[in-house]
């Protein structure tokens, strides 16, 4: 079992860190992004967007793992439980996920997912923790505390439900806001659409399958006697 003291001194700066992020893009960006991007403060404000979605989840992850640190002495408490399940289910895919389509679609065409126009408003050091810190930091917990993962079922069943929240999120807003989140689904016909969200949903299916064998056989090999 990892010491109480060394689980705080790696999750509780990271919380902050989450924290400070997410202050900084609601109070400093959003309020100046508007003009370039158009509808940053319409139908669904910051909630529109996955990489939202994924920064609160890592920020309540990191501060159940920080609330396990200070206040269980077991590592089988309730909040470590609460936060092993989440960071199998839900924060290691969809942060694979969002590192994944961000920088992949970024690589091929960065107007896609990322307009030049934005660099004006977003700091370097934002968009990596938007996009490349959610799974940077969740390497590094990998690495140093062994999490006991929810069965494939259970966890594959919520994520496939935040998913499905997501989804049915996107296209409300597209609805009711008369606007796509990302200008990629402009470009595409109704049946392209539902080719690329069925695509995406067999991407996280697989990361969500990897980010767990991986984390299980690195920590399998730990344990094999030398």
């Amino acid at each position: 079992m990892e010491s109480r003291i060394a689980r705080f001194l790696l999750h509780a700066p990271i919380f902050v860190y989450y924290v400070i992020v997410i202050c900084y893009d609601v109070f400093v960006i959003t309020p100046n992004i508007d003009a370039v991007v158009g509808h940053a403060h319409s139908y669904g404000g910051k909630l529109k967007y996955l990489t939202f979605w994924d920064m609160c989840v890592q920020c309540i992850f990191f501060a159940i793992c920080t609330a396990s640190a200070v206040f269980e002495r077991s590592d089988r408490g309730p909040l470590k439980r609460a936060s092993d399940f989440l960071f199998g289910a839900i924060a290691l895919p969809v942060s694979m996920f969002v590192f994944v389509s961000f920088w992949g679609l970024y690589a091929i065409d960065r107007e896609l997912i990322y307009p030049r126009a934005l660099d004006d408003f977003i700091p370097t050091w934002v968009n990596h923790a938007w996009h490349t810190a959610i799974v940077a930091f969740l390497v590094v917990d990998s690495a140093i505390i062994r999490r006991q993962l929810p069965a494939r079922g259970r966890g594959g069943a919520a994520l496939a439900a935040f998913g499905a929240v997501y989804i049915s999120w996107l296209f409300w807003v597209k609805f009711a806001g008369g606007v796509w989140v990302y200008p990629v689904f402009a470009m595409l016909s109704p049946l392209e659409i539902a080719v690329f969200v069925g695509v995406n949903a067999l991407v996280m299916g697989a990361l969500y399958l990897l980010g767990n064998t991986l984390h299980a056989a690195a920590w399998s090999r730990k344990q094999k006697p030398t």
